[in-house]
């Protein structure tokens, strides 16, 4: 993860199988959410998505997980 200016690039995922707009959370290695997110745009392999930090929550950091919120 690339954190900056309130977006975050995330890698290593199957781009087709996300759309802009999609719902996205940012889960630490203990699985539970810090931040959630929008996706904004597909940027070649990067998802970059607007994220917003949860009461409690904090930043992405290196080594979190962005996944597709189930609507």
């Amino acid at each position: 993860m690339n954190v900056k200016e309130g977006t975050v690039a995330v890698g290593d995922v199957n781009v087709g199988d996300f759309r802009p707009g999609d719902t996205i959370e940012i889960v630490d290695s203990n699985m539970h959410t810090v931040s959630t997110g929008t996706l904004d745009e597909i940027d070649g392999n990067l998802l970059i998505v607007r994220f917003k930090v949860l009461p409690g929550g904090r930043a992405p950091n290196e080594g979190d997980l962005g996944v597709r919120a189930v609507k």
